[in-house]
């Protein structure tokens, strides 16, 4: 018979405000899934190892802890849970092990719960495991896509056990905005029902690191910008070879308003078969900003983008008819087909049968890139237009601005990635992940490679002192020119 300092877990475990944040919400009934993400040395590891302990002696079940490859796995969560981290003790104590098999990566906890360690870089192996919770540190290394997101999915169907919980916890280091774990479990418009995010900072653990460790991390906001957003504020999205590094949404996003009337208007798209399809709308103002104040992007063919399109021109055009729509120049393609009248068919001709005309735009992916750089950049001495979220010019502007609604265009310049190892090395985008996941940024580089003219501002209102004023002046050069004459003439 078990007594109660058998199945107790000894101190010390001093929590930090946001570790007791990460327990509550893994305590809340109505969270399914809780993520806690950010920076490195942040208790992340060591917050979810404990709760997950705790919930083994309290609800004793069949627990799994994972990570991508069995190397990561063995040094580093599994160290920390068996036999501790630095000065942090073993998160399960020695005395609390009723049996360990190390040939099967089992913990069996006096409580009756056991706890298997198992990499999930071959997911077929946990389609036969029927679980009370799961443990996955750093799920941001699973792959991005459909691959990584389908062995998430797999770990949620294998919480069955009705002993335990059914719930998952997770830790992450941040990464790419991207990444369908942002998606799912961070982004507060997108993520599941049911899921709760943690976001911690260094600083949030500084009290128990060394002063001199944190003193050297926080160094690293001058020396290296990127390392220091990412790993020690724990910002996704941050990352170092980052394509577009000016880019900032407290600069270049602004929140919706109404056009001017006069500003002229064009339209850019790419066009996806079996990726999404990106079309923006532009507007460039009196002075040459260029303002992406609308965005569709979708999965799906023609007959589907098309109405949507004309949908959303008919709140941007006075005509609710475009004028025009720059596309990469592959849609004039023929692809062996004809059109009604026996022409030959392509993806433009495919448009144009729905009244949307396209114009093909410089697919220069180099020049697209620098021009995308240009516009983003902050020049100095340029004054910033009324509607911009920064009054203060003292450092200048850029000329290119975002709607916030154009979340798809926002992210994709917040992760792509500039190309490393290609004959575009540090000229373009890299074009695997443009191909994959870039088709916003596609679109936008064939917007600013259309080089827009500032739109032509319209004459101030005609009022009363206005009409005076004309018509005396009107009058000053008819007498001059009468003198003028006569002079001439005698």
């Amino acid at each position: 018979m078990k007594t109660p300092a058998e199945t107790r877990i000894g101190a010390p475990f001093q929590a930090t405000t946001k570790q007791r944040e990460f327990a509550h919400h893994w305590h809340d009934p109505a969270c399914r899934i809780v993520l806690i993400g950010g920076a490195i040395r942040s208790g992340k590891t060591q917050a979810a190892g404990r709760l997950l302990v705790e919930t083994a002696v309290e609800q004793p079940s069949t627990y799994l802890v994972a990570r991508l490859t069995y190397r990561e796995l063995e040094d580093s969560t599994k160290k920390v849970l068996l036999h501790g981290d630095g000065s942090v003790p073993a998160l399960i104590p020695a005395e609390l092990v009723d049996q360990y098999r190390a040939s099967d990566n089992l913990v069996r906890l006096k409580t009756g719960s056991d706890i298997l360690f198992r990499s999930l870089d071959e997911p077929g192996k946990l389609l036969n495991l029927t679980l009370g919770g799961v443990f996955v540190d750093q799920i941001e290394e699973l792959d991005l896509g459909d691959a990584g997101e389908r062995i998430f999915d797999t770990l949620l169907g294998r919480m069955s056990d009705p002993r335990g919980p059914r719930k998952l916890m997770a830790v992450a280091n941040p990464a790419s905005t991207l990444h369908w774990a942002y998606r799912r479990l961070v982004n507060e418009a997108s993520r599941d029902e049911g899921a709760r995010y943690v976001h911690v900072s260094m600083r949030d653990n500084a009290e128990h690191l060394p002063a001199d460790y944190v003193a050297a991390m926080e160094a690293t906001r001058a020396t290296r910008p990127f390392w220091f957003r990412s790993f020690v504020l724990g910002e996704w999205g941050a990352f170092e070879g980052a394509a577009f590094t000016e880019f900032d949404p407290a600069v270049h996003v602004v929140e919706p308003f109404e056009l001017p009337s006069g500003w002229e208007r064009f339209e850019s798209m790419d066009h996806g078969a079996n990726n999404p399809t990106a079309w923006l709308l532009w507007a460039v103002d009196y002075e040459g900003n260029l303002v992406v104040a609308d965005e569709y992007y979708s999965p799906g063919l023609i007959s589907r983008h098309a109405p949507e399109i004309i949908r959303r021109r008919k709140q941007w055009w006075e005509n609710g008819q475009g004028n025009t729509c720059w596309a990469d120049p592959s849609v004039f393609a023929r692809h062996g087909l004809e059109t009604r009248l026996g022409d030959p068919a392509s993806i433009a001709t495919e448009y144009a049968d729905f009244r949307i005309g396209l114009s093909p735009a410089n697919n220069d992916r180099k020049a697209g890139y620098l021009r995308l750089c240009e516009l983003l950049h902050i020049e100095p001495g340029r004054i910033t237009p009324p509607w911009s979220p920064i009054s203060d010019s003292a450092s200048g502007a850029p000329r290119l601005y975002l709607f916030s609604s154009c979340k798809h265009l926002i992210e994709q310049l917040k992760s792509a990635p500039v190309a490393a190892d290609s004959v575009d090395a540090g000229e373009a985008v890299e074009p695997k992940w443009a191909s994959a996941h870039g088709h916003a940024v596609d679109a936008a580089r064939y917007g600013a490679l259309s080089r827009p003219a500032p739109s032509e501002e319209p004459p101030p209102p005609l009022t009363d002192e206005r009409a005076e004023a004309l018509r005396r002046s009107f009058e000053a050069e008819q007498e001059e020119e009468a003198e003028a004459e006569w002079e001439r003439l005698y």
